[in-house]
């Protein structure tokens, strides 16, 4: 159950049996939808905290309307206009809004000196870590079996969260390859599992195009290019 308690504050309660209960024990978060109106410069820099005021990475305002994807499902949330993260040599209009708003809920990362290095070649690792950070599922208990995957690595808990949630998978010879250009049949491949097995809806937005290089794409890669289109 859930309630306005204030103009940028709701409160959520789950009771089972009766009782409270804390932590929703799934997949996927509770999506919660707040009616929400104000003065907002711009929406990617408009989030949901939660009780300890940790930003809610899964939170956006669309159309009148807050959402907010919680795990933790009891509590006071707040929504805030949290200033968005800058880039300087972000300079494409296309892009700006898309980079700040992950950038503002730690969903990517700069390069250092306040850059983003935005015509760069995304790796396959960098690529897992967003959907497993986007999506909060990241696991530092779960481990890889890739042979080229060290433990130790900075992105050794996302491939395997990755691995472990089945949203991105390794080559016949047993290799991840993280340090490899992911290429963009791969990136629609990647996130259709990723909303696949965590049961986030994606709905239709726009008839199908068939692309002029349709006979490029892979077939593996073919009916998830189209559904994440």
């Amino acid at each position: 159950q859930g309630r306005k308690t204030g103009d940028n504050t709701f409160t959520l309660e789950t009771l089972i049996n009766g009782a409270v209960n804390t932590v929703f024990e799934g997949f996927d978060a509770i999506m919660a939808k707040v009616p929400f109106t104000g003065d907002m410069k711009d929406a990617a820099d408009l989030v949901a905290v939660d009780p300890s005021g940790n930003v809610i990475k899964r939170s956006f305002y669309e159309n009148g309307k807050m959402y907010v994807a919680v795990n933790n499902t009891s509590g006071t949330f707040t929504i805030v206009e949290k200033s968005a993260q800058r880039f300087d040599d972000v300079n494409h209009p296309w892009a700006e809004s898309a980079i700040s708003g992950l950038a503002n809920r730690k969903i990517i990362n700069g390069v250092g000196n306040n850059n983003f290095d935005p015509d760069a070649n995304l790796t396959r690792a960098q690529f897992v870590t967003m959907i497993a950070e986007m999506f909060n599922v990241v696991d530092t208990t779960a481990t890889a079996d890739y042979s080229d995957v060290d433990s130790s690595a900075w992105y050794a808990p996302y491939v395997a969260t990755a691995q472990k949630y089945k949203f991105a998978t390794g080559y016949e010879d047993g290799t991840f390859r993280p340090d490899a250009s992911i290429t963009r049949e791969e990136m629609a491949s990647m996130l259709f599992r990723a909303c696949d097995v965590l049961n986030v809806e994606v709905p239709s937005t726009s008839s199908t195009t068939t692309y002029p290089d349709d006979s490029d794409i892979s077939d593996w890669a073919k009916a998830h290019v189209y559904k994440m289109q």
